[in-house]
């Protein structure tokens, strides 16, 4: 049943402001990295599924797209650009360079979820082929650019790190061009359009976000309070989340009539023993394959010979989440069963993985793995019970939400010190005594879950 009235341009702005900070602040407090950024990806394509009140299987797709998408700006490497930022004399070169890497990473993110919103009126080998093109453009970019440093916004003495802003940059290009020639000919651009936004919002939260690092030590506050990265990531969040919604809401009737011109089918629904064949499918498409082949190229490139610059390319492209993230999307784009497991379990993968790799001394004897394979299976069957629901956005939000969040709140308090002084003094003085600046952010986490579900939960009512 479609919903008779809209969210107000409020809620448009205000739920995927709040979720995308939760995201944002998951992502670099539970994995960093490409699969972190799925997290919020994830998230904001759920909201935006919910905001517009896309069918089912677009919003699975949205969720997918969302993932991926703001996933490849993982690739981003920005820790010596903050650096830039403690000196007068780098602080001006710093500054650019992150806001360029915010806008490259929100240009690329937009313009994924955008081609999500076009539902059926872009075909599906379309949409293939926009995620194989970006790989050998991501390629062209890193090779012209990034590999000889030619822009370098890292530390070119102290341990130079490897960028790769300008791949994403003609990943995101070449993404563009390719639905640009591919599009309807009726209705704006979608993917142009969540990209320009995305480059305003990426870029200001970005640079605007840094600038936390820059003055936050000197600012009038107990500092035991306030962790600067983590108030960086939130400010990122929510500008991205917040302009994202604020194009949705600009292009809503669009996206209301592609929708209802070309509806994507309904999704297959899956038998168990085949669900648990697609879950183990996309795990090694992210997880295991890539990092075989990125070691066996890296072995042959450290043997020398003829092939060693071939072979060093081929461990770098393998091992990157243009080419492992594509490749995911592809799958799922040939088999739509797999939509909600790669959209929500794969993003939770990495979670899992996180925490079980930071457990304190504490828990050696624990088996890692059997508790890594719990979390994970149980989330693929709340994943696939949720999916069988005649209408499962709603849940779906809920359950990537809440899993994430419980991950963090349990992994704030897994931490050596923190145990040591909870046996001597309780565990609340611990709390406060060891982690004043963790249960501040535990505090900013708890918040906008409980405000962007309720956010959710008032898109889905009828009046």
């Amino acid at each position: 049943m479609r919903r008779a009235v809209e969210p107000s341009p409020l809620t448009f702005v205000l739920f995927p402001c709040l979720a995308i900070l939760l995201g944002w602040g998951l992502r670099g407090f539970i994995g960093g990295g490409p699969c972190g950024a799925m997290i919020p990806g994830a998230m904001m394509g759920l909201c935006l599924g919910l905001l517009l009140d896309r069918p089912v299987p677009e919003t699975a797709l949205l969720a997918l797209f969302g993932a991926v998408g703001v996933g490849f700006g993982g690739e981003v490497t920005y820790g010596q650009t903050i650096g830039l930022l403690k000196h007068p004399e780098t602080f001006a070169w710093g500054l650019l360079g992150l806001t360029l890497k915010g806008a490259v990473w929100g240009l690329l993110g937009g313009a994924v979820l955008g081609a999500g919103l076009e539902g059926g009126r872009i075909a599906r080998r379309d949409h293939i082929l926009a995620f194989l093109l970006a790989m050998p453009a991501f390629y062209i970019g890193w090779r012209l650019i990034n590999l000889p440093q030619m822009v370098y916004f890292s530390d070119p003495v102290n341990e130079p790190r490897e960028e790769s802003w300008a791949g994403l940059l003609a990943s995101a290009l070449a993404f563009l061009a390719w639905y640009y020639a591919r599009r309807p000919k009726e209705g704006p651009f979608l993917p142009g359009r969540f990209a320009l936004w995305g480059l305003a919002g990426g870029g200001f939260g970005f640079g605007g976000g840094a600038l936390w690092m820059a003055y936050g030590d000197a600012l009038p506050v107990p500092q035991q309070w306030f962790g600067w990265w983590k108030m960086m990531e939130f400010t990122f969040g929510a500008l991205l989340g917040a302009v994202w919604g604020w194009c949705a809401w600009r292009n809503r009737a669009h996206i209301a009539r592609h929708g209802d011109e070309a509806p994507l089918p309904a999704l297959p629904r899956v038998a168990l023993l085949r669900g648990i064949f697609f879950v183990i499918l996309v795990l090694l498409i992210v997880y295991a394959t890539p990092g075989l082949l990125a070691e066996a190229f890296s072995a042959a490139a450290q043997g020398g010979g003829p092939w060693a610059g071939a072979a060093h390319t081929a461990a770098r492209m393998t091992d990157n989440f243009v080419v492992i993230g594509g490749l995911l999307a592809v799958t799922c784009l040939c088999a739509p069963a797999l939509l909600w497991q790669a959209a929500v379990t794969v993003t939770f993968c990495h979670v899992m993985i996180d925490l079980v790799d930071d457990l304190p001394d504490y828990f050696e004897a624990m088996p890692k793995t059997a508790l890594f394979l719990a979390g994970v299976w149980a989330v693929a069957l709340a994943v696939r019970g949720v999916a069988r629901r005649e209408d499962p956005r709603l849940g779906m939000f809920y359950l990537l939400t809440w899993v994430c969040v419980e991950v963090a709140t349990a992994k704030t308090f897994l931490h050596g010190e923190f145990l040591e002084e909870a046996a001597v003094h309780g565990w609340l003085h611990a709390a406060f005594a060891v982690l004043p600046d963790g249960m501040v952010v535990l505090g900013i986490f708890l918040g906008s879950a409980v405000l962007s579900s309720r956010l959710a939960a008032r898109t889905m009512r009828l009046p």
